[in-house]
């Protein structure tokens, strides 16, 4: 109960006594004095037990005492004397009060005692429940802390389960015995168990050889003694199916919460691909090592900051070091002057910053004896698989001997074009001197042929006359040759009428034809104008040397000159010239050498047919010279096609002053053409 309301039934009471007693004066006041009402007080005393109080109880009996007293006086004066009995009266009441008095504070003593046990009592209860209650509480916090360690227990093992199954390396417990405690599903499986816990209890030599069983007993057994883990070791283990592979093995000593080994924790990787792909890495590296290291060219890698990754044999010995291990990390700065080592870097700053190719770039190279060589380096970008560039990869040739069977070769050759081009110059300027003699000798066994002469004499004349042209012609061809040769020839272009020009130039040569009973034919496209800026005289030169090529050797059938229009320009025009024979024919090997100097087919042919081989090299130094090319095409018994191709210039009608012609009379005109060549009939 609340102090509040015990204070208030407490003074509730203390009123209920007060209004007692002085309600018991008053009636004794109006009784008899012979009634002994003093008795009556007893009951306040009673009542004043109830307040449990032994001071407030106390007083209550000198109050009640004192209004007994007080009421046999006044009933004496109101009622006359007293008698004995009232006395009596009196002293029975005040005995009766002290005696209630006293015996109602003897309990009110023991009920205060007994209050203060039970309030003892009620406080060690009190106390008894809060440290019960705090227990519970400890108690409950306890379970729950149980409980969650439990599920952490619960979720830990299923992490760990799951780890178990899904990790592909082979994990396993051993006890210090050797014997497992635990392994996951992957090494069951390749240990050929059906399940994990089939392993429990068993030891390496249960599955595999003794050899590596006692060996992995061995290393545990280090491990337990010292506790140091063996990390990453790579072991060939052949199982129970007869196959072998290869792991990097990984052991840990297994500690209990104390600290006390347990035994140990092993990961097994099964790295027997890697080792198979380390291997065959290595045997190509091996392969590709002994093919550098043989090379006589200087092969070498570097990184991208220009540094030496690695370099062979010959690139070791050219620096004058003994192994690799003394140029690598370095740049060609260690090793090269300064000059030649900047160009260096610059080409390989453009191979490995813009991946550009360096291909046969001649550079030169000092050695670690001081000389000077010549070398071809090629440079190739290195790359990583997703692209990009991590250095380059460089081989260098030495081509000192070459260079120098080159500066060799130069300098003969200069001085035989030296030598050449002397030559060439001195035929040219002997050229009047030369021709001047033999054209007198021309002119006078023609001058002497036109007299009166014994048939004896003019054989002899003619034939004088014909060695004299014959010679006289081949002097033209070397003059000619020597001049193309000296770079003293120059082509004088003028219009010409294509066809009239042609047609004059095959004229001479059809006496020949006829007399080896052969058709010679000329067509010219009439698409082609009618006149072209070109220099005549070279180009009558190349189509006679060619129509009397054909003519020489072709036996029978025909030679035909074609023209046709290759491509046309408005400030040029590009012709198309084709001789064609059904003569002897070339042989395959011999088409492009029949167009250097003195040169024929093969050396029979100046036996049987003659001349000097310069005709076709004239020919084709003049076509070269007109801007054009000259080929041929052949089989052996089945003829040869000439082709030559030049540029000319277009002509108009007004630069040619021609006189005009009447055709009025031509027009309408029925033409019948008659011909037993076919080639004709179709060119007419």
């Amino acid at each position: 109960m609340p102090a509040t309301s015990t204070s208030s039934v407490a003074r509730s009471r203390v009123t209920l006594t007060l209004i007692l007693s002085l309600s018991i004066f008053l009636v004794g006041q109006l009784l008899p004095p012979s009634v002994a009402h003093g008795l009556l007080y007893v009951a306040v005393l009673l009542l004043a037990t109830t307040l449990h109080r032994r001071r407030v109880f106390w007083r209550f009996s000198w109050l009640v005492s004192v209004l007994c007293i007080l009421g046999y006086i006044l009933s004496a004066r109101l009622w006359g004397e007293q008698t004995l009995a009232e006395s009596i009266n009196l002293a029975l009441s005040l005995f009766a009060i002290w005696t209630t008095a006293f015996l109602g504070s003897q309990w009110n003593s023991t009920q205060e005692r007994i209050l203060a046990a039970n309030e003892s009592l009620d406080q060690r209860v009190r106390e008894s429940t809060r440290e019960l209650q705090i227990a519970v509480e400890d108690l409950q916090r306890e379970v729950e802390r149980r409980e969650r360690a439990q599920a952490d227990l619960e979720y830990e093992k299923m992490l760990l389960d799951g780890l178990m199954d899904a990790v592909p390396d082979d994990i396993y417990f051993k006890d210090q015995n050797g014997r497992y405690l635990r392994i996951n599903q992957a090494k069951a499986e390749r240990s050929g168990l059906k399940s994990p816990e089939d392993a429990v209890g068993r030891t390496d030599f249960d599955f595999f050889q003794e050899e590596h069983a006692r060996a992995s007993q061995e290393q545990e057994k280090r491990i337990l003694e010292t506790r140091e883990p063996l990390i990453d070791q790579e072991e060939e283990l052949v199982w129970p199916d007869g196959h072998t592979s290869w792991v990097s093995a990984t052991k840990v000593p297994l500690l209990r919460s104390d600290g006390s080994v347990l035994g140990t924790l092993g990961i097994s990787r099964d790295i027997t691909s890697h080792y198979e792909i380390a291997k065959a890495l290595e045997l190509q590296r091996d392969r590709l090592r002994t093919l550098i290291d043989h090379l006589p060219d200087y092969v070498f890698i570097k990184d991208s900051e220009c540094r030496f990754v690695t370099v062979n044999r010959a690139h070791i010995q050219m620096y004058g070091c003994q192994s690799e291990e003394q140029i690598v990390g370095k740049t060609d700065f260690d090793f090269s002057p300064p000059e030649l080592a900047e160009i260096y870097r610059a080409d390989d700053l453009e191979v490995i910053q813009n991946g550009k190719i360096l291909i046969n770039r001649e550079e030169e190279l000092l050695t670690a004896e001081g000389e000077y060589r010549w070398i071809l380096t090629t440079k190739v970008p290195l790359r990583r698989s997703d692209g990009d560039i991590v250095g380059l990869v460089g081989i260098a040739r030495d081509i000192t001997n070459r260079k120098r069977a080159e500066q060799e070769l130069k300098a003969a050759k200069d001085a035989a074009e030296v030598a050449n081009r002397a030559k060439s110059e001195f035929l040219a300027n002997m050229s009047h001197e030369i021709r001047t003699p033999m054209n007198a000798i021309i002119g006078m066994s023609e001058l002497v042929l036109d007299t009166s002469l014994s048939p004896q004499q003019r054989d002899y004349l003619e034939t004088v006359l014909n060695s004299a042209e014959s010679l006289m012609g081949i002097i033209n061809d070397i003059l000619d040759f020597s001049k193309i040769e000296s770079g003293r020839f120059e082509l004088d272009p003028t219009p010409v009428d294509i066809r009239e020009w042609l047609g004059d130039s095959v004229k001479p040569l059809a006496v020949r034809a006829h007399t080896k009973k052969l058709e010679l034919n000329c067509h010219i496209a009439p698409e082609i104008p009618r006149y072209v800026r070109v220099d005549g005289l070279r180009l009558r030169q190349i189509v006679v040397n060619l129509l009397g090529n054909a003519i020489k050797f072709t036996h029978f059938g025909e030679v035909v000159l074609d023209v046709a229009l290759a491509d046309s320009k408005e400030d040029q025009i590009k012709l198309h010239f084709r001789v064609s024979d059904t003569g002897i024919g070339i042989a395959p090997e011999q088409q492009d050498r029949i167009f250097e100097a003195f040169e024929q087919e093969d050396m029979s042919t100046t036996r049987n047919f003659g001349g000097t081989g310069l005709g076709l090299a004239i020919s084709s130094r003049l076509v070269q010279l007109m801007d054009g090319k000259i080929w041929v095409e052949s089989e052996v018994g089945e003829g040869s096609t000439f082709h030559f191709e030049i540029i000319v210039e277009p002509v108009s009608e007004e630069e040619v002053s021609r006189p005009k012609l009447d055709l009025d009379a031509l027009e309408g005109l029925r033409v019948l053409i008659v011909d037993d060549n076919e080639t004709n009939c179709q060119i007419l």
